[in-house]
């Protein structure tokens, strides 16, 4: 969580580029900031249905989708093959999968979806990292802010957001640090911690989170990973095959808040 123009997308960028992650579906609902080189290879659309094939997937819902909510609109349709198939199926070859929300006013914001509560309240237990970047705590549903279990915060300007922030975290100098802290600085916010540890920069740090990679334990961390084999992937589950709801019960926070 930072201000605007702080490197929120530059530290989740790193953070995902860095560990290499094998499965990842980044929700980029602004189509402005993972355009690089670096993301060439990855494929992005509107479409919900490669959520289920590809492995790694840039997806670009509509904005339009998000705010209906409309039963098998774009939105819910990505969510279903996302939490009710795709982390569903233990026979998927990408079943553990990396989450990024780069925009979490488009997506979180409070009032949440049935089945994003599942993966915010669920998603560890069931193999899901979330990663969310967001400006402000009233952007997001509280449940997100407070599920986290890795919370990074750089400026914030307001003294009002710093005083949520340090009352929901728990952390009292959050209210002064987070006022004006180095350019591009971070502080991690670990559970329980009286203070925050910082400042971090995220280039150095290649913040990695929790992921599934083909290198070996002791193999060297700079060496590219190696491909798997391709494996096949059985139909997507249809409407008519989700049943869950998302009013399951709460089992723990889902990956990080940025």
């Amino acid at each position: 969580m930072a201000a605007a123009r702080h490197g929120k997308t530059r530290a989740i960028t790193e953070a995902v580029l860095g560990a290499r992650l094998e499965s990842v579906v980044i929700i980029d609902t602004q189509r402005q900031d993972f355009t690089g080189p670096a993301w060439a290879t990855w494929p992005r659309g509107e479409s919900p249905e490669p959520i289920w094939t590809a492995p790694r997937y840039i997806w670009q819902p509509p904005i339009w989708s998000i705010s209906a909510r409309v039963d098998g609109g774009p939105w819910t349709r990505g969510l279903q093959l996302l939490e009710a198939g795709r982390l569903a199926d233990p026979a998927h070859p990408a079943r553990g999968v990396t989450v990024v929300v780069d925009q979490g006013a488009d997506c979180l914001k409070p009032g949440l979806h049935p089945l994003l509560q599942v993966l915010v309240r669920q998603g560890m237990a069931r193999g899901c990292g979330l990663w969310v970047g967001t400006q402000g705590p009233y952007e997001v549903d509280p449940q997100v802010r407070k599920s986290a279990l890795h919370r990074f915060a750089g400026r914030v300007a307001s003294a009002q957001d710093r005083g949520i922030l340090a009352a929901d975290w728990q952390c009292e100098p959050l209210n002064r640090v987070l006022e004006h802290p180095p350019p591009y600085g971070w502080y991690a916010i670990p559970l329980g911690a009286a203070e925050p540890i910082g400042p971090l920069d995220f280039v150095r740090l290649r913040v990695r989170p929790g992921a599934r990679t083909t290198r070996a334990a002791g193999s060297d961390p700079t060496a590219p990973s190696v491909a798997r084999e391709p494996q096949e992937i059985g139909a997507p589950p249809g409407p008519a095959d989700i049943s869950r709801t998302g009013d399951a019960a709460v089992a723990g926070g889902a990956g990080a808040a940025v």
